[in-house]
């Protein structure tokens, strides 16, 4: 019921999962999806729409795995997750 619930808010709001609050957040995103994705209906579209929403964003969309990528597609998820972090950490430490 909690679910139902849930989902019923989402639409009464249009749709908006997240509120409105995407532009709220202040650090740097990483957000990966599979195009082949069983469990999200039009990813791609999806995904781009949240990155343009957060200020400092990435995205990237892998053509190969499923939901979710992390799991579905570990060698290539790490590969991508690890450069992410590896540019976040090279930012932080330019600053100081």
């Amino acid at each position: 019921e909690q679910d139902t619930a849930m989902l019923l808010h989402i639409a009464e709001r249009g749709g908006d999962f997240f509120g409105g609050r995407l532009a709220q957040i202040a650090c740097p995103v990483l957000l990966t999806a599979s195009t082949a994705d069983s469990v999200l209906y039009e990813v791609g579209p999806a995904q781009l729409a949240m990155a343009a929403a957060i200020p400092d964003s990435r995205l990237f969309l892998a053509t190969q795995g499923d939901h979710p990528l992390m799991w579905s597609n570990a060698a290539e998820f790490r590969r991508v997750a690890d450069a992410f972090l590896a540019q976040w950490v090279s930012e932080e430490k330019e600053e100081e």
